[in-house]
């Protein structure tokens, strides 16, 4: 069975455009709602409709109201002007296998994963959602991107679609009509060739068919050999990537509880000494409190007694005095002491 790496994408207005040679218009972003939606009379060609499993950003309702409105206030805009971008990437494995076989759908998924990643890193923002249908015979996925409205409110495709970037620019260089489908064609080469590199060649898809390639069975065969070893290869890197960034969280969780084990025991020491110096502060200070208490009792009581010994000595005086005074040399002591002042 032949694997290749489906990734097609077309542009959408409000009105679907003529087709050349013909009266007849191309879909509009609301003939293909309807189809993402499985809106009645949107998917005729699917026997039993299931609805879509929206994987990554906005309902496709919001998405179209967005296109509308950005339509609406954008200048130079006709109603069948290329408003909305809208892919398809294909997974080229039978659903009947995938949900048959846990191994097939776990290759499945893997490819999910890195395709919607894949459109994320290539549009960012722009990416307004990816959509996920099972009721046909492939899985696939469809993704939806919008042009942003410029400040000067200029809506252009161009800024979301490749190849019509680059016919613009070639344009714009003075390109005639078969240099600008040249460069139209090389742009979308290369981002099919983008796709391959960065998610087809991952899971063991061709880039191309062994028609377009003009192989040998032999040859096709032995390229087929070839991208399984690859895909091993990169599922075998993805998965030891997973085992070392296992591994390194557990060695920096370690670490961590090291450190922060480490560091409550440094803080635990620091404290405990802080409390013992603060509580022999606490004693040294009682100590002293202590004796400075003491010796001010000891001034106290020194004090006490030389008032004592004051109180008595003045009354021996006025005991002597009364003494002298009973002699009659009372006036001879005082004018004694008045002499001796002078």
């Amino acid at each position: 069975m032949t694997r290749n790496a489906f990734n097609h994408y077309e542009v959408y207005g409000r009105r679907g455009a003529h087709k050349r040679h013909s009266t007849q218009r191309r879909p509009s972003l609301f003939d293909i709602h309807a189809e993402l939606m499985r809106a009645p009379g949107g998917c005729q060609h699917i026997t039993n409709p299931a609805p879509p499993n929206i994987l990554v950003g906005l309902h496709p309702d919001v998405v179209i109201e967005q296109a509308v409105t950005f339509a609406a206030q954008a200048v130079g805009i006709r109603i069948d002007t290329p408003i909305l971008l809208a892919g398809v990437m294909t997974w080229p494995v039978p659903r009947e296998t995938i949900e048959n076989s846990k191994e097939e759908r776990e290759k499945y998924l893997a490819w999910q994963i890195d395709a919607v990643a894949w459109a994320q890193g290539l549009w960012g923002e722009r990416l307004k959602c990816v959509v996920e249908h099972v009721d046909e015979g492939r899985l696939h996925l469809h993704y939806w991107v919008l042009p942003e409205l410029c400040p000067d409110r200029r809506l252009s495709i161009c800024d979301v679609d490749f190849g019509r970037r680059a016919a613009k620019a070639t344009d714009d260089a003075g390109g005639n009509g078969r240099e600008q489908k040249a460069a139209s064609e090389q742009a979308m080469r290369a981002f099919q060739d983008r796709y391959w590199n960065e998610v087809g060649c991952k899971h063991g898809l061709a880039r191309l068919g062994p028609r377009r390639l003009r192989l040998t069975r032999q040859e096709w065969k032995d390229q087929e050999a070839e991208r399984k070893r690859i895909a091993k290869a990169w599922g075998d890197l993805h998965s030891n990537h997973g085992k070392l960034q296992s591994a390194a969280n557990a060695y920096v969780e370690k670490r961590v509880d090291e450190a922060r084990t480490t560091a409550e025991a440094i803080a635990g020491a620091a404290s405990a000494a802080a409390e013992r110096r603060v509580a022999t502060i606490k004693d040294r200070g009682r100590e002293l409190i202590g004796q400075w208490k003491a010796h001010a009792a000891k001034l106290n009581s020194a004090l006490e007694s030389h008032k004592c010994v004051i109180a008595e000595q003045e009354e021996r005086l006025q005991e002597l005095e009364a003494l002298l005074h009973e002699h009659g040399l009372g006036s001879y002591i005082s004018s004694s002491v008045a002499r001796s002042n002078r």
